[in-house]
C-alpha cells in the first residue's frame, strides 16, 4: 500500500551537494534571466539573550537588474551600480563625486566592506550572479563565516522549495517560489555570535518582492563633471561636517536623559570618550559596563565619558522610557544623551554601533572605533593616557 506519509519524508530529504549546487544555479538564473527586474528586499534581525529579545529596525534596500546588465543597489542614502568589474556608489544630494572600487570576483563583499550591512543574501545572487561550480560557491552571507550551501529540498511535485547553507555556528534556509523559481524568503540564526554573551542567538529574516521597473525608476550614473574621491566619507552634502581621524570634532549638543544639556564645546580642555549605542544592540549593552568601569578609573583625571542613545525604533516618551529601562538594568551611571532622530550619529558617520569616539583637550578627533572586541577596553585606555601625557 502506498504510504502518502513516507514518500513525502523522502521526498523532503536533502538531494545531493551536486544537485544542491545546480538547484542554486538554477536559482541564480530565474533571476539574471528577468530584464529589467527590480527587487525589494527587507532585512529584519533580532538578538535573543536570557530570555529576552532585541528586535532592530527593519532594513529595506532595492536590487535592481537593467536591461544592459548592470546591476544596481540603493541602501539609504547610497546607490551602487556594478559594471564592466567595478562598484560606483554615489549618495543622494551630492552631485560633485563618486567612488569607484573594483569589484573582483565578489563584488557583494566589496560592498559589505564599503557600506556596513548590506541586504544579503539576494545582493550576492544578483551581483556576484556568475553560475556556481562545485566547490566554488562561496558564502551568500558576508556576515558569518564559512557558511556554505548543503542542500536543496524540492516540493512534492519535484519542484525546488528550498536552499539550505550551514556553518559552524549557523544556519540559513532560504525558501523558494516553485512557481517562479525564485527566493521569497529566508531565515538565518547564528549560534554565540561573536561580541555577544555565549547563550545569545542572532535572527536574520528576509522576505522578497519583485516587479518590473518602468523606466524613470531604474537609477542611472552619468559621471558628467564628477570628481573621484578615495573612500565613503568622502562623498560629502555641501556643508556637512564629517568626523575624520586627526581634524576637528563634529559638533555634539544634545539633551541628557536627566534633563541636562551636554555640548561638546563646553569640554573643552578634557579628553572626551563617546560611545554611540542603542537598547536593542547586544554588542552595545555588552559594552556599556565595560565602559563605565573603566570611566572609574580615570574619574580623578581631566577625562569626561558620555554615551549616546541613537537608532531606536520609538521616540518620545516611550524613547525615553526604553532608555531609562535599559540602563537601569545595565547599572549605568554614565550620562546618556538623546539623539532621536540619528541627525547628530549621521553627522559623526556612525554607520554600526557600538561606536566609540575619543576627542582631545582641544577638540580634535583623537580616535575612532566601531564594535567593541576582546581588547575593546585596553585599545581605549591607552589612547585616554596617551592623551593624558604631556608631550615630551
Amino acid at each position: 500500500m502506498f504510504n502518502l506519509a513516507l514518500a513525502l519524508v523522502l521526498l523532503c530529504l536533502p538531494v545531493s551537494l551536486k544537485a544542491a549546487v545546480e538547484d542554486l544555479n538554477a536559482v541564480v538564473r530565474a533571476i539574471q534571466s528577468s530584464k529589467p527586474l527590480r527587487i525589494t528586499s527587507t532585512l529584519s534581525m533580532s538578538v535573543s539573550h536570557a530570555g529576552e529579545t532585541f528586535e532592530s529596525e527593519p532594513v529595506q534596500a532595492i536590487i535592481t537588474i537593467a536591461d544592459n546588465g548592470t546591476s544596481i543597489l540603493e541602501l539609504g542614502e547610497y546607490t551602487a551600480f556594478l559594471s564592466d568589474g567595478s562598484v560606483v556608489l554615489v549618495r543622494k544630494g551630492v552631485d560633485d563625486s563618486y567612488l569607484r572600487v573594483p569589484a573582483g570576483t565578489q563584488p557583494a563583499e566589496v560592498l559589505h566592506r564599503v557600506l556596513g550591512l548590506v541586504p544579503f543574501p539576494m545582493v550576492t545572487i544578483v551581483m556576484d550572479g556568475v553560475q556556481r561550480e562545485e566547490g566554488a560557491f562561496s558564502s551568500v552571507h558576508s556576515e558569518i563565516d564559512g557558511l556554505q550551501l548543503v542542500s536543496s529540498n524540492k516540493d512534492e511535485q519535484g519542484r525546488l522549495s528550498s536552499l539550505i547553507f550551514q556553518s559552524d555556528d549557523a544556519r540559513m534556509r532560504i525558501s523558494v517560489n516553485p512557481d517562479t523559481g525564485r527566493p521569497a524568503t529566508a531565515e538565518l540564526d547564528q549560534q554565540h555570535p561573536e561580541d555577544l554573551p555565549g547563550d545569545s542567538v542572532l535572527h536574520y529574516e528576509w522576505k522578497w518582492s519583485y516587479a518590473v521597473p518602468e523606466t524613470d525608476q531604474i537609477p542611472v550614473f552619468i559621471r558628467g563633471n564628477r570628481f573621484r574621491v578615495d573612500r565613503l566619507s568622502a562623498l560629502r552634502q555641501p556643508g556637512e561636517e564629517v568626523a575624520s581621524v586627526g581634524g576637528q570634532a563634529p559638533k555634539l549638543d544634545l539633551p541628557a536623559l536627566d534633563g541636562d544639556r551636554v555640548t561638546l564645546t563646553s569640554l573643552k580642555g578634557r579628553v572626551v570618550v563617546i560611545d554611540f549605542w542603542a537598547t536593542w544592540c547586544g554588542p552595545c549593552r555588552k559594552a556599556l559596563p565595560q565602559l563605565q568601569d573603566l570611566a572609574k578609573e580615570f574619574s580623578d583625571r581631566p577625562v569626561t565619558f558620555l554615551t549616546v542613545d541613537c537608532f531606536e525604533r520609538s521616540s518620545g516618551v516611550q524613547m525615553r522610557a526604553k532608555v531609562a529601562e535599559v540602563a537601569e538594568s545595565l547599572g549605568l551611571t554614565l550620562p546618556v544623551l538623546l539623539d532621536e532622530d540619528g541627525g547628530t550619529a549621521k553627522r559623526w558617520g556612525v554607520s554600526g554601533i557600538p561606536a566609540t569616539f575619543i576627542i582631545d583637550m582641544e577638540g580634535g578627533l583623537a580616535a575612532s572605533h566601531t564594535g567593541a572586541g576582546p581588547d575593546y577596553t585596553e585599545l581605549l585606555r591607552s589612547e585616554i593616557i596617551e592623551l593624558l601625557s604631556p608631550e615630551p
